[in-house]
């Protein structure tokens, strides 16, 4: 699972650039991206 949200952020990273990883904003977003991937994950179980 890791492995894929590494894989996702780095095409986000290509995307949009570092810069949103410096903010708040960018790494709040990033927490809720990765909470609801995990229940997207255990809804598939």
């Amino acid at each position: 699972m890791w492995v894929e949200i590494c894989i996702w952020r780095e095409r986000w990273r290509e995307l949009n650039g570092d810069k949103w990883i410096q903010s708040i904003d960018g790494v709040r977003w990033m927490e809720r991206a990765i909470k609801r991937y995990r229940w997207i994950e255990l809804d598939g179980e």
